[in-house]
């Protein structure tokens, strides 16, 4: 039976993934968390684990190797951080620390997905529409999205991987905590000033993503 790996897996948008691997059936399904992380959604007994740490990244070729996962959707990162550094340190440095033990290991997959954002891509500037297109260049405006763009450069690079970049935008639905503490603010009377002028952006349900 193939084997994929969801890293991330704990998380919001990574718990929603395994569940959808589940529900595919044929799958050997491992969450990849750390040892000390919440697996409050990782509750079905189908999922197996794979323990590792990010920050240990480079050094995970003998645990690759002999998990020898079929599939990969890389969804391990930090979205909200207090210094800049961190930002690159854990989604672009960690992947492509991860990426090189696998190559180490021998052990790359048959696909290699990864859950970039459209921050990575920045703000579309056509007019009327603002709409993204292929030829666009990339503009991040935030670290984060400097971030992930960053990551993704390390994976186009690697020439023999059979990868996918994922550009989610703005991603909703249960056990979200970002976007659920502005609507429990504005419930208890709060107000956000968003500017003056129309403010566009789109939004995917995170079990739609998940499919």
């Amino acid at each position: 039976m193939p084997k994929i790996l969801v890293t991330g897996a704990n998380g919001f948008v990574g718990s929603f993934l395994v569940e959808e691997c589940l529900r595919r059936e044929g799958l050997e399904v491992y969450a990849g968390i750390r040892a000390t992380s919440d697996r409050s959604y990782l509750q079905d007994n189908r999922i197996r684990f794979f323990e590792f740490d990010l920050q240990q990244a480079g050094n995970m070729a003998d645990q690759l190797a002999e998990a020898k996962f079929d599939y990969i959707i890389h969804n391990a990162g930090v979205t909200a951080v207090a210094e800049r550094s961190d930002y690159f340190r854990v989604n672009a440095a960690y992947t492509e620390a991860f990426l090189q033990s696998l190559r180490e290991a021998g052990a790359l997959p048959r696909k290699f997905t990864y859950m970039s954002s459209l921050a990575a891509f920045g703000p579309a500037d056509t007019k009327p529409e603002p709409v993204v297109r292929l030829d666009h260049q990339p503009a991040p405006l935030t670290a984060y999205g400097d971030s992930k763009l960053e990551a993704e450069g390390h994976i186009r690079r690697q020439s023999d991987l059979n990868y996918l970049i994922f550009r989610p935008t703005a991603v909703y639905g249960p056990r979200d905590k970002a976007i659920l503490t502005f609507f429990q603010l504005i419930n208890r009377g709060f107000e956000f000033y968003i500017g003056r002028r129309e403010q566009l952006l789109s939004f995917v349900y995170v079990k739609d993503l998940a499919r």
